[in-house]
């Protein structure tokens, strides 16, 4: 446990404040005899969306000196009620924000960006490997991870120290070969591309979103390798909502959420590992905090409801059009005629929007229908070619065969499409006959209602070095108060989000209770699983076992100590 490597998921704010509250316990983590808490061994993190506003603010604090505690009360204070969200909606009205940052489209993600960049202190990448004058940080290496939208793959920033075999900013077909343009980057542009999710945000535009004052468009164009993935399709005259604008510049390129490629940030710790071998700092103990699970909401189909106007045809509804179409070009005429009438303001403009979206969806559906022929679009061909079918079908039907299709979309993109990658990883790091053995899952569900109460290994206690022998295995385990328990189940019930509403107001201290907590039982169960233990591991296990108790006589009791 020389040299701890960490993982933060993504998840918003659930996914800061749990990562917090493991960072919390481990600072505090520190038995007698030792001269240093265990979270000096932690010599890389690795973070994907939320979890990096809490990896970016600590290695912040690690390499300009601050004590941690002036950390742990700055993230809590930005993660309070809707102090972030304010900020960002102040920004999107407001002219000066934007000022001198002329590239940067307005719209949401970008102002994130600028919150993030005032809750960083306007800091650079390099402020999380430059350390400050005098200052040695435990931290060697860090990782920030978003997506690339070019090649579909994982797009690292990771830091660059010296005397360090540090990976590349980017990935293998998009990096930075001028390092020294990637220090300029703004943290808070970094945490925007890590946190973008799709659906919710805009993709981060390289290098339009990143220009600032000390950052020029064409200095990070002349900064990058932009290299073409020979798996990329190049034909792309079929391409949904294709912009050649945007391609002229052929170096710009979208980055997204890290979680669409790897939300644990798990392939980040493998190759940092990998890069370590050979040179006696390979990992020894790898922390997975973690506020996903495999848990998935199943699907429902949706049901035809019986309603009167759910027994038309979509036919009889063109029809009903047809008819308002011509009634509005039957009282125009009118009108032109015998002059306005009163009455005809009651019917005029309702029967006027309705002849207007007739006449142009005819037109657009005759113009969709001859492009779908000369591209040879294949799915609008058929369409055309079996319309008629669809004009037939009640209204209630087609409405369920949408919401049927939707539905299954969105349960797959997010959730058994994430879960997925999520079980690969999982079980990537698991067989690795190097990082396994040496793994602790540390999830935010480990002891809430959703799990099963934790099981004790009676073998344990005959397992235990001479050092702890006076611990009994089978009530240190099996100790888990009701109350702790609801707290546990209430931080791993929170939805994914960047506020804490009215109604969740005491949720910001439940979810980092339960990281410091769930963080102590991990820690606690890893050890007592080993089959010897050094007088060093002994006594951490001392430590974590009264750390236990207490926890579970008070969930809160580092939460207010350190608050």
């Amino acid at each position: 446990m020389k040299n701890i490597a960490l993982a933060f998921s993504g998840g918003g704010f659930r996914a800061a404040a749990f990562s917090l509250g493991t960072l919390s316990y481990l600072n505090q983590l520190q038995p007698p005899g030792w001269d240093k808490p265990l979270l000096n061994n932690v010599k890389f993190i690795g973070s994907t969306s939320g979890g990096s506003m809490t990896n970016i603010a600590y290695s912040i604090g690690v390499f300009q000196g601050d004590e941690f505690s002036v950390t742990y009360k700055a993230l809590l204070a930005a993660m309070e009620g809707e102090t972030l969200i304010a900020r960002v909606f102040e920004i999107l009205k407001a002219k000066q924000p934007w000022e001198g940052r002329d590239t940067k489209s307005r719209n949401l993600i970008n102002a994130f960006s600028i919150a993030y960049d005032e809750k960083f202190g306007a800091q650079t990448f390099k402020n999380l490997y430059e350390p400050g004058e005098g200052i040695v940080p435990h931290l060697e290496e860090v990782c920030i991870n978003s997506t690339e939208f070019t090649n579909g793959v994982s797009f690292r920033f990771q830091s660059q120290q010296a005397g360090i075999s540090n990976g590349l900013v980017g990935n293998y077909y998009i990096y930075f070969k001028d390092l020294k343009v990637a220090g300029d980057l703004k943290l808070g542009d970094l945490m925007a591309c890590s946190s973008c999710f799709s659906g919710g945000f805009e993709p981060f535009i390289f290098p339009d979103d990143f220009v600032h004052a000390g950052l020029s468009r064409q200095g990070l164009l002349d900064a990058i390798i932009y290299e073409s993935n020979p798996f990329t399709i190049t034909d792309t005259d079929k391409e949904l909502l294709s912009n050649e604008t945007f391609k002229d510049i052929k170096e710009r390129f979208g980055l997204m959420d890290g979680g669409v490629a790897d939300n644990q940030a798990i392939d980040s710790v493998f190759k940092a590992n990998d890069r370590r071998k050979g040179t006696g700092k390979e990992f020894d103990l790898v922390v997975l905090t973690d506020v996903g699970s495999y848990f998935v909401d199943g699907y429902t189909l949706p049901m035809e409801k019986k309603r009167w106007y759910n027994a038309f045809t979509v036919q009889q509804v063109i029809n009903m059009i047809k008819l308002a179409a011509l009634s509005f070009v039957i009282i125009a005429v009118f009108a032109a005629i015998r002059g306005w009438h009163e009455w005809m303001k009651f019917v005029f403009i309702p029967l006027a929007v309705l002849a207007i979206s007739y006449i142009g969806g005819v037109i657009f559906l005759a113009l969709q229908k001859k492009q779908a022929f000369k591209t040879k679009s294949t799915w609008l061909v058929v369409m055309f070619n079996y319309i008629d079918y669809f004009l037939t079908i009640r209204v209630s039907r087609l409405k369920q065969m949408v919401t049927s299709r939707l539905k299954s979309v969105f349960l797959l993109a997010d959730d058994l499409y994430l879960k997925q990658i999520r079980r690969l990883y999982y079980n990537m790091i698991y067989a690795d006959k190097d990082l396994g053995p040496m793994t602790i899952s540390n999830a935010i569900y480990d002891l809430s209602n959703a799990k099963l109460s934790p099981k004790t290994d009676e073998k344990l206690a005959k397992t235990i070095d001479a050092p702890v022998k006076e611990l009994n295995a089978k009530p240190v385990i099996q100790e888990l108060e009701q109350r702790l328990k609801d707290i546990a189940e209430k931080a791993r019930s929170m939805p994914t989000t960047l506020w804490f509403d009215p109604f969740q107001q005491d949720e910001l201290a439940g979810i980092v209770a339960t990281g410091q907590f769930t963080t102590c039982y991990n820690l606690l169960k890893y050890y007592l699983k080993q089959p010897a233990l050094s007088t060093e591991e002994a006594a951490l296990v001392v430590q974590l076992t009264r750390d236990w108790k207490a926890f579970n006589d008070d969930p809160y009791i580092l939460y207010k100590k350190l608050t």
